[in-house]
């Protein structure tokens, strides 16, 4: 990696230890319910910027899928790849810290007024039939009807990640994590169950 690349990931590294001390000074509900009443206005910019974050974080999706090929291809030393992937992390991590921010800071009663209707069976079911393994950019092995690699949701060098592909479940012996595909989403990109379900099956 050159100067330039090992500057951002430090940046970024940065950037999750000062979102980990404004989780402390986030005001309580009610100070953010009057905010909000006072200044109305901010909430059409907070949804924004989380459309904004949600397009960065699609964008980079598509970046690490396209690395994840010419690496493959590379043939680069252990500590290189290494690095690549962790940088990969970094982003996601932070990006997916930025956007669940974001949700965190808008007033409640915004959740409150949406529509509560339930999502379609056959849409879930739908949303669970895409395969774990399509969504994952760290390298593969097979092992009979099982897949394994490096867990997405953490930082490791021995594949403590399993695919049990007759059932499209995971679960990851590193950080103790597992469920079905929706699960897997909710985890990876700090996704509601909705939010995770529309994410697998866009509209």
């Amino acid at each position: 990696m050159n100067t330039q690349q090992l500057q951002a990931t430090l940046s970024d590294m940065a950037m999750i230890e000062q979102e980990r001390k404004w989780k402390q000074s986030v005001p309580s509900c009610y100070e953010r319910e009057h905010y909000f009443a006072t200044f109305p206005e901010v909430i059409e910019l907070l949804k924004d910027l989380i459309n904004i974050a949600q397009s960065e974080h699609t964008t980079l999706e598509t970046i690490i899928r396209q690395q994840s090929v010419e690496l493959a291809a590379d043939n680069l030393d252990d500590v290189s790849e290494e690095f690549i992937k962790t940088w990969w992390k970094v982003k996601r991590v932070a990006l997916d810290s930025k956007i669940a921010h974001l949700k965190q800071l808008l007033p409640i009663t915004l959740h409150s007024t949406q529509p509560n209707y339930r999502l379609p069976n056959a849409l879930i079911e739908q949303a669970k039939a895409i395969p774990i393994q399509n969504l994952i950019t760290e390298p593969i092995k097979q092992y009979g009807d099982r897949l394994k690699s490096c867990c997405p949701l953490h930082n490791e060098k021995t594949a403590s990640f399993t695919i049990y592909t007759s059932k499209n479940t995971f679960y990851c012996f590193g950080c103790n994590k597992g469920g079905d595909v929706i699960a897997f989403v909710q985890l990876l990109h700090s996704l509601t169950f909705r939010e995770a379900v529309q994410y697998l099956i866009p509209n």
